[in-house]
């Protein structure tokens, strides 16, 4: 029934994070191939946006900017206040006169903002497969990804598989704009840093503490890369990154590059450039294997088969004999699944890559 049912005004609502938005990016692929003519719409958070910007998927990019609520607003009746600001927000959804709603992200917050579009076709996770089960609520069409759908690329896909959209070609279609490339570019010839070198960016922030590997490792790694492997490392960084990484240059023997402060779309093409990408389950490692870019990836808390980098000529490295491997806690004393890969283990990885890329 679904199949034979066409829509012209469509939302997604996939708000956060930078990792999750680049997941959902097939999503908008396959509804513009499915609905050529229709109004396609992304409801997304804070800087997230940057992702989209560009994207020739979508005809419009509406922030949900709920941050600016929370702080901005005066602290003294601030309930309603924000109660004021969603109640505007989701008028101004309705008025868009959306059809169809696809809850991406199956949290409480996603499901009410999926409601309050007043789509009537509104498709989200069955309960038991949200993250926030009561966000099931907010939605009236379910669906329950097959055990096939393991990745979280594969389980957004599912949900709009029964629409007759193609879920079999995953494409991530990603905007860099030539200025920032043109910026990257010029960052490189300062830094004598030609297209035939072997580059190796590594990113060795994360969102949570659970997912850090060490200053001390990455400090060794970068420093055996560049010995033993003639390779040119660059530390890709955030603000609050910036200590981290000088920290480790500072315990490193080997001469490496501080990447130059970079917007998300400044990292992209920064990215772009490298023979190998080198980080924890986070964003900026999402977004180099939607680029395309080879990945290799130190996983502990959270699960590869899940979350890990999508697509061909990636790899995963997890210490082994750790039961509580995969627990996704943010918060651990211990840290024993990150702290138990070994630098060796790493650098036989980024060898046998280098090789392959060469």
């Amino acid at each position: 029934m679904m199949k034979q049912t066409e829509f012209t005004n469509i939302a997604i609502v996939k708000l956060s994070a930078i990792g999750d938005v680049v997941h959902a990016l097939p999503v908008a692929s396959a509804l513009r191939e499915r609905y050529p003519k229709a109004r396609l719409s992304w409801i997304v958070q804070g800087k997230c946006q940057q992702i989209l910007e560009g994207n020739p998927d979508l005809d419009d990019i509406i922030v949900f900017d709920k941050d600016r609520w929370l702080l901005e607003l005066p602290y003294v009746h601030k309930t309603a206040s924000v109660l004021r600001e969603i109640y505007r927000f989701g008028r101004s959804l309705r008025r868009a006169g959306f059809e169809l709603a696809i809850d991406l992200q199956g949290l409480i917050k996603s499901g009410l903002i999926t409601w309050l579009t007043g789509a009537r076709v509104r498709i989200g996770f069955s309960a038991d497969c949200c993250r926030e089960p009561a966000s099931a609520r907010f939605t009236n069409w379910h669906v329950t990804p097959s055990a096939s759908d393991v990745h979280i690329v594969d389980r957004y896909l599912s949900l709009i598989r029964e629409l007759g959209a193609d879920v079999e070609h995953r494409r991530f279609k990603i905007h860099i704009p030539a200025e920032d490339h043109a910026y990257i570019a010029r960052f490189l010839d300062r830094n004598k840093i030609s297209n035939g070198c072997r580059l190796v960016v590594i990113n060795p922030g994360a969102g949570w503490e659970t997912k850090l590997w060490g200053e001390e490792n990455y400090a060794a790694l970068a420093d055996r890369i560049i010995s033993d492997l003639g390779g040119v490392v660059i530390f890709l960084w955030g603000p609050p990154e910036l200590p981290m990484v000088k920290a480790i240059q500072k315990k490193m023997h080997q001469p490496s590059i501080r990447a130059c402060p970079t917007n998300l779309k400044q990292s992209l093409a920064l990215m772009r450039r490298a023979r190998l990408f080198i980080a924890g389950d986070t964003g900026p490692l999402h977004m180099a294997a939607a680029l395309g870019i080879p990945c290799l990836g130190l996983y502990g808390p959270t699960s590869p088969e899940r979350n890990g980098p999508y697509g061909a000529n990636h790899r995963v490295v997890q210490a082994e004999g750790v039961p509580c491997r995969g627990c996704f806690r943010r918060f651990c004393t211990q840290k024993t699944c990150m702290r138990a890969i070994s630098v060796d283990q790493v650098m036989e990885a980024a060898r046998q890559m280098l090789t392959e890329t060469h």
